[in-house]
C-alpha cells in the first residue's frame, strides 16, 4: 500500500533576466540577488519559489536529495528513501521525496510518498510521515 501527500503551487513564479549589452553577472552576484529575492518570500511563495532553500530544508530530514536538475521537460530532484519502520523488519516501511517543476526557479510539486510493506510499523510509519511533513512545512 502506498500513500502520497504532494504539496502543489498554484502559479508559476518567474523571473526573466534581460541584458543589455552588460556583461553576465558573476556567481556571487546570482547568489546574492538569489538571496535578497528569498529572503522577502514567506509562506507558499517560499516553499514554490525558492527550491534550493526548499530541497535543503527536506534534507533536514535526511533525505539526500540530489539537485535539483533539468529532465524531461521539466526540472526535478530526488533522494533516498528513509527507513520509517523497525530495521529488523524483514520488508520495512519506507518514504520517499521528490521536488519536480517546469522551470529553475520554482517548484510545482513537493511529494512525500510513504510505501506500507510491514503492517507491524504501518501505524508508526504513519505517524513518522505526518511528523516529517509537519516538521518540514514548519521551516
Amino acid at each position: 500500500m502506498k500513500f502520497v501527500v504532494a504539496l502543489t503551487s498554484l502559479f508559476v513564479g518567474t523571473a526573466l533576466l534581460v541584458s543589455c549589452g552588460k556583461p553576465a553577472p558573476t556567481v556571487r552576484e546570482q547568489e546574492a540577488a538569489q538571496a535578497r529575492s528569498v529572503a522577502s518570500l514567506s509562506g507558499w511563495d517560499r516553499l514554490f519559489a525558492a527550491p534550493q532553500e526548499t530541497i535543503g530544508a527536506i534534507n533536514q530530514a535526511g533525505f539526500a536529495l540530489g539537485g535539483y536538475a533539468a529532465k524531461d521537460e521539466g526540472f526535478i530532484a530526488t533522494g533516498q528513501p528513509r527507513m520509517f519502520s523497525n530495521s529488523n523488519a524483514k520488508a520495512p516501511n519506507t518514504t520517499s521525496v521528490v521536488v519536480a517543476g517546469k522551470s529553475a526557479e520554482s517548484i510545482d510539486t513537493v511529494t512525500y510518498a510513504l510505501s506500507l510493506t510491514d503492517p507491524v510499523d504501518a501505524t508508526t510509519a504513519r505517524m513518522r510521515l505526518a511528523q516529517t511533513v509537519g516538521e518540514f512545512l514548519g521551516r
